[in-house]
């Protein structure tokens, strides 16, 4: 069981955010942004790939150890931007649920 914060908005729909480590934003980081809706935080991960490349060539295997740090870091931050993402579009933390799953949480607060 995962533990998930449970947003509401008065005219959207509900959302559920898994606490902790994201895999999803560690292992496909801008791909994974732009599916929440985080646009800007996609565009940074994109540049930041783009950089890391430029940077192994330059570098070569230290890149990796880098590369690394901040995949870890934006696994470590990928949920705290999607909840920064909802607190601005006007959502609350209305409870925090144990679940399989995203959906399963939001149906066991419904």
């Amino acid at each position: 069981m995962r533990t998930f914060d449970i947003y509401t908005h008065a005219q959207k729909a509900d959302e559920a955010v898994k606490q902790g480590f994201s895999w999803p934003a560690c292992l496909v980081g801008a791909l994974w942004a732009f599916s929440k809706g985080l646009i800007g935080t996609g565009l940074l991960l994109f540049v930041a790939v783009l950089f890391m490349r430029i940077l192994a060539a330059i570098i070569g295997p230290i890149s990796l150890v880098v590369n690394l740090f901040i995949l870890y870091g934006i696994g470590t931050q990928g949920n705290d931007w999607r909840r920064s993402k909802l607190i601005k579009k006007g959502y609350t933390l209305k409870k925090i649920i144990k679940a399989k799953n995203a959906k399963e949480a939001i149906a066991y607060y419904i």
